[in-house]
């Protein structure tokens, strides 16, 4: 049983009563998905899910009266609460914008692990983490993944779209200022968020019931691939996502920043296939694939370790997990190094010129990763969302003023 998403159903469920009420078609619809996905991925994978926990009922009857599982369920309320200071039009464009980008987050997800120059080293992954062939575990990835991306980026602000206010006739300044006081809001939320996620993080893997219950199920993807990077339950989502930061548009803008890095922390071929330097992200160590092959180590964001430096918790990959990412991928070092971070990554922009004369391929270990980045690469493309609000805005404030 997986009970992170069953237990989420009552929420799924009172939300879609609400957009049934609301006469919001296209709400439900996408709703009614999350729910049938939920449902069905419970009913096709038992022998998959019950991998999680040796005794799934006696989990499911302690993690109803954990606290972490209490919180949730009571920041559902508190979420319907403080979205009724908001307006309902501005919730609904940034609901379906989100439904929009979790679509594209899905297919990033498929084509970088579908990517031709590492099909053959998640065909092993997928052989030895679910003894499955790599279409089968696709399709139970895809499978579980729609609820969790929809939650990720659009159903924070479906709770305005649901709640919020809907007077006709609304001063233009006051949605400006909204859409600056969410502004104010993201700024704060993008400084507290890597603590936020270390501390709620730590709390699944500390609590033996929360982690079976939970968050378990992501950690069976070991090594991970990038279809990997959104396995967490609702309930996490939950709990990571639904924020009075998060309602806004511009919490948009920093989910599609972060998807590309959150894709290539998940994508063990990128690090394994570019010689061990960690690929686009921090080299000399992979912060993320430690987690997943130690899971009591790196709960922290790699972009922001200091909390787990802070508490001890901070490890570096060493030899044995090397031995391990080989043995289950079928690469061996001297392979693996002979690949270019470019043939492995969705994001990375070439910025060496890979001829015969380049002396990084006498020596690949001499080629530095870093300087390919994600981080340089994909930051312009954040804008899009912003680019799309100020567009709204401007067309707003002139049928208005007009």
């Amino acid at each position: 049983m997986l009970w992170g998403d069953l237990l989420h159903l009552p929420i799924q469920a009172h939300l879609l009563y609400a957009a049934t009420k609301a006469g919001a078609p296209l709400m439900q619809v996408v709703i009614a998905t999350s729910i049938g996905c939920i449902v069905a991925f419970q009913l096709l994978y038992p022998d998959v899910t019950a991998k999680t926990s040796p005794t799934p009922w006696r989990d499911g009857a302690k993690l109803l009266v954990r606290s972490w599982t209490l919180a949730c369920y009571a920041n559902h309320f508190v979420m319907i609460s403080w979205a009724r200071f908001f307006h309902a039009g501005l919730g609904a464009l940034t609901f379906y914008l989100g439904v929009a980008m979790a679509a594209v987050s899905i297919f990033d997800r498929i084509r970088a692990t579908m990517k031709k120059d590492v099909v053959e080293v998640n065909e092993g992954i997928a052989r030895s983490s679910f003894g499955m062939p790599l279409a089968a575990y696709m399709r139970m990835s895809a499978l579980n993944i729609v609820p969790h991306n929809l939650l990720r980026c659009a159903y924070s602000p479906l709770y305005v779209a649901l709640w919020g206010y809907t007077a006709e006739a609304v001063d233009s300044r006051w949605l400006v200022g909204e859409l600056f006081v969410g502004l104010v809001l993201q700024l704060v939320w993008g400084t507290y968020a890597s603590h936020y996620y270390y501390l709620w993080h730590k709390a699944l893997h500390d609590d033996p019931v929360l982690y079976r219950g939970y968050h378990k199920w992501h950690h069976l993807y070991k090594p991970t691939t990038p279809i990997a990077s959104t396995t967490e339950t609702c309930m996490e989502f939950t709990a990571q996502n639904c924020t009075p930061f998060t309602i806004f548009v511009w919490n948009l803008v920093l989910t599609y920043y972060m998807d590309s890095h959150n894709i290539e922390t998940h994508n063990t071929a990128s690090w394994w296939l570019s010689g061990g330097n960690d690929g686009p992200r921090r080299a000399p160590h992979d912060w993320h694939l430690k987690h997943h092959l130690t899971p009591d180590s790196n709960y922290g964001l790699e972009i922001g370790p200091m909390w787990d430096k802070k508490g001890g918790s901070a490890k570096r990959t060493d030899d044995r997990d090397v031995r391990y990412v080989a043995k289950t991928t079928g690469w061996s070092p001297q392979a693996a190094a002979w690949y270019t971070l470019e043939q492995v990554s969705l994001w990375a922009a070439p910025r060496t010129e890979w001829k015969e004369d380049n002396p990084a391929l006498k020596d690949p270990l001499a080629f530095d990763p870093n300087e390919s980045s994600i981080a340089n690469s994909n930051g312009y493309v954040a804008l899009a969302p912003l680019g799309v609000w100020v567009g709204a805005v401007i067309v707003h404030s002139v049928v208005v003023l007009w």
